[in-house]
């Protein structure tokens, strides 16, 4: 587990018990009135889509973990090429719908990813490292929010989207992140101590 992600006295990950998960983050992905909070909340700061940079990486390591039979250099080159900034997106779409069924998201997002990769031609990343990543994510996104590490509702679609900018290469070229992420952030302006930070990177190491 990533040092930088609150640990206990004992080192053990502090993380809501997985019986409560998704009742908790059900009610945390619904954008609704709840969400009209004002003050600093209201917008995602650098530590936000810093700890969700956390989850990709420590989500990498237990695919790699996992699947390593899956996991080959062309395998990992293909991962590098548009499908982090894709799973994003995809799952910050289907974070702001409020949908109840949160536990569909994993498959759904999942069937998106495949599907784009198919109709635009990138390299092939395997349907069963495609699945087990965004379940990864998923999971630690869950966690991390029912236990308050990472914001909940509209700031935490927020924080995502910035995230999936962040790490696109050529996001105004990538449809998925126009859609679902440029195009919603034109009528917001996050917090400058996000975009404006110039040394702001995901470390896969």
């Amino acid at each position: 587990m990533d040092s930088s992600i609150r640990t206990p006295p004992d080192g053990g990950a502090r993380i809501a018990p997985e019986s409560s998960e998704s009742d908790a983050f059900s009610s945390a992905v619904q954008p609704g009135n709840d969400d009209t909070i004002e003050g600093p909340s209201e917008r995602p700061d650098a530590e936000q889509v810093e700890h969700i940079g956390r989850i990709l990486r420590l989500s990498l390591k237990e695919v790699e973990r996992n699947c390593p039979h899956l996991m080959s250099p062309d395998v990992r080159q293909a991962m590098a090429d548009h499908f982090w900034c894709e799973m994003l997106a995809q799952l910050a779409f289907e974070m702001d719908k409020g949908i109840s069924a949160v536990e569909t998201i994993p498959d759904r997002v999942a069937d998106i990813v495949v599907q784009h990769r198919k109709d635009d031609a990138r390299r092939v990343v395997p349907d069963a490292v495609v699945r087990a990543a965004v379940a990864a994510v998923w999971r630690r996104i869950q966690r991390f929010s029912a236990f308050g590490v990472l914001a909940k509702g509209k700031v935490l679609v927020l924080a995502v989207r910035i995230l999936a900018i962040f790490v696109c290469k050529q996001p105004e070229r990538h449809q998925a992140v126009v859609q679902h992420c440029i195009d919603p952030l034109r009528s917001f302006h996050p917090d400058r101590a996000v975009l404006g930070r110039k040394d702001f990177r995901i470390r896969w190491g």
